[in-house]
Formats: structure tokens, sequence, C-alpha cells
């Protein structure tokens, strides 16, 4: 990903949710685009298993950006929000 075309709308998109939950204090939906899944075969019984086709690049950066924003909560000390993520 390059910070131009992909990392600063994502960064502006994830922050412009965050200041209309903040200043409305309700959730808002956000289409982040689509990921394109292919079912495994699997047994009966099992766990259904997918492929990631498309998205696996938005799957992983939002793992991560999930991943700091817990440990900027746990460093602050904020255990109920930091047990949510």
């Amino acid at each position: 990903w390059s910070q131009e075309r992909q990392w600063q709308p994502l960064w502006d998109d994830v922050r412009r949710v965050a200041e209309r939950f903040a200043d409305s204090g309700q959730p808002t939906s956000h289409f982040l685009g689509a990921i394109v899944l292919q079912q495994q075969p699997s047994e009966i019984g099992n766990l259904t298993v997918r492929t990631v086709i498309d998205g696996q690049q938005r799957l992983t950066t939002l793992q991560l950006l999930f991943d700091a924003i817990l440990g900027v909560l746990v460093e602050r000390g904020d255990d109920g929000l930091a047990s949510q993520m």
C-alpha cells in the first residue's frame, strides 16, 4: 500500500467516522469495500473454511490498526474499552 493511494484515505475515513461518533454519540455505518471469499470444501460437523480472494490487505491493515488502538488503551489503563476491543 502507498500512503497517498491507500493509507491516507483509510486514515481519513477512520477519523471521519470517529468524529461523527464523537459528535453524535451514535455509531454510524461505513462501507470499507468488498471482501471476496471462496468457501473451501469441509466435512459435515467441521467449521466452514473460506479463503480470502480479495481484501486481504484491508483486513490485515485493520487488524494492525485495532492492535495499535488496543495498545494505547492498555497503556492508558482504560480496561473497559480495552476489553471491548
